[in-house]
């Protein structure tokens, strides 16, 4: 069980909302942090970045929220 403990468990590609949050202009960069931390479901928020031209699923944001990505402590 120590070896388990010890294991990175946030592995794999770049989460896509830390590579919006970095592409973004910083008012579209702060909009963003300000909803993740809102209590607007996911759902909402995935269908209003899709017409602003952001493409972040809904499972991607759910995972960002989480902290189960690997900005978990660089983006919000």
């Amino acid at each position: 069980m120590d070896e388990l403990a010890a294991e990175p468990s946030h592995q794999g590609p770049i989460c896509g909302v830390r590579k919006y949050l970095e592409s973004a202009s910083a008012p579209d960069a702060d909009d963003l942090r300000a909803a993740l931390l809102s209590s607007h479901p996911t759902s909402v928020l995935s269908r209003v970045l899709k017409r602003r031209g952001a493409d972040l699923s809904i499972y991607v944001l759910q995972r960002h929220r989480r902290g189960d990505c690997q900005c978990r402590s660089t983006t919000s």
